[in-house]
């Protein structure tokens, strides 16, 4: 103020222009208060994602070998480089693979989830059912199973 004194101002007390960018880089935002104004420029960043990490794991974490599995229930949370985050729970929004190059074989299985451009990992169990067991037994099938 004019006479030297100090005055808190809370952002309820103040106009600014624009109030949203809608653009990343440089922005001229122009602040009003009881007819006075001040122009600034300033830099607006990209929001972007920096990490990910599963909240929740699929509902049923085991699965039948050389079937699909079932990743209902899975949770991914995205951490943004402003700190906010979001959960995603939309299988249609993940790519889920499995890690290894090579068939998917029995015992645990480590799984990528990639959305938004992060990705994390999780662990499935796979298992076999009696007549893959036979199969894997009686007939060799260890040997091309």
């Amino acid at each position: 103020m004019t006479n030297g004194k100090t005055v808190r101002l809370t952002a309820d007390d103040l106009t600014a222009s624009p109030d949203v960018f809608g653009k990343a880089g440089a922005q001229t935002v122009t602040v009003s208060f009881a007819g006075v104004s001040q122009t600034f420029t300033i830099t607006v960043k990209t929001v972007e994602p920096v990490s990910a990490k599963v909240i929740a794991q699929p509902q049923n974490n085991t699965y039948v070998y050389r079937t699909a599995p079932d990743f209902s229930g899975l949770a991914v949370e995205i951490t943004y480089n402003n700190g906010a985050t979001e959960v995603v729970r939309d299988l249609s929004a993940m790519t889920i693979r499995a890690q290894s190059d090579a068939r998917i074989r029995r015992g645990t299985q480590t799984f990528t989830v990639s959305t938004r451009g992060v990705h994390a990992s999780f662990t499935m169990r796979v298992r076999l059912v009696w007549w893959q067991w036979l199969i894997l037994i009686l007939l060799f099938g260890w040997i091309w199973y």
